[in-house]
């Protein structure tokens, strides 16, 4: 099994170094049965965004060890090859969702509805993957990242945190319809150009046929 050390602490500063933003409660102490949360808003500046669903999957345990605390993959995970110890990488949370999605792991769902939080509850103590599948409407998957439950902050341990991971919008590309009824209304129509030919035709010959009737008029 796969173990790091006093993980904790260098998982918040990857945390912070991500743009992703952790609101903390805290406790004095751990407690093997305690369980946290991890609450995610997402949001576009001051605009909270809906539509879409984020998934939560345990990759690893904390297990202790003569007052040590390590990380253990669970069952599901525990084929994975990915070391723990490379937590500030920035590639280890896009490895584990590969692995999620070639052994076919089922995390914890959750719709985002009205601008609300998603709220994970009753997570023990571990190693977490947030990942998106459906993307919120107008916007980029986010990109997943981890959370380490419980997080210990000074002497204190953190059981409930909130993250509030970057999101983008997509590019907005015109659809064909869009273009096609711009064409349409700045192009001539050629039709309207036809009418003067017979109109100038008539008139020539009217023209003709009054000065062909003048001139042998005269000559009479």
């Amino acid at each position: 099994m796969k173990k790091i050390n006093s993980i904790f602490i260098i998982a918040l500063v990857m945390l912070l170094c991500m743009n992703i933003h952790i609101k903390t409660y805290a406790k004095e102490i751990i407690e093997s049965e305690e369980t946290g949360s991890i609450s995610i808003q997402l949001s576009d500046g001051e605009q909270k965004v809906s539509d879409g669903s984020l998934t939560i999957y345990q990759v690893a345990e904390v297990t202790e060890r003569d007052g040590a605390y390590s990380f253990e993959y669970t069952t599901e995970w525990e084929k994975c090859l990915s070391d723990l110890e490379d937590f500030q990488s920035g590639k280890l949370a896009k490895e584990f969702e590969e692995y999620a999605q070639r052994h076919v792991i089922h995390g914890e769902t959750l719709m985002i509805a009205n601008n609300e939080k998603v709220v994970f509850e009753g997570l023990k103590a571990g190693l977490y993957l947030i990942s998106q599948k459906d993307a919120s409407k107008g916007y980029e998957k986010i990109n997943p990242f981890l959370v380490v439950l419980p997080v210990k902050v000074g002497e204190e341990w953190i059981y409930n945190i909130d993250a509030s991971p970057k999101i983008d919008l997509t590019e907005e590309v015109p659809s064909s319809d869009e273009t096609t009824g711009t064409t349409e209304s700045t192009l001539p129509q050629t039709g309207q150009m036809n009418w003067p030919i017979p109109v100038l035709a008539i008139t020539g010959m009217t023209l003709f046929a009054i000065g062909w009737g003048l001139c042998f008029g005269n000559k009479g």
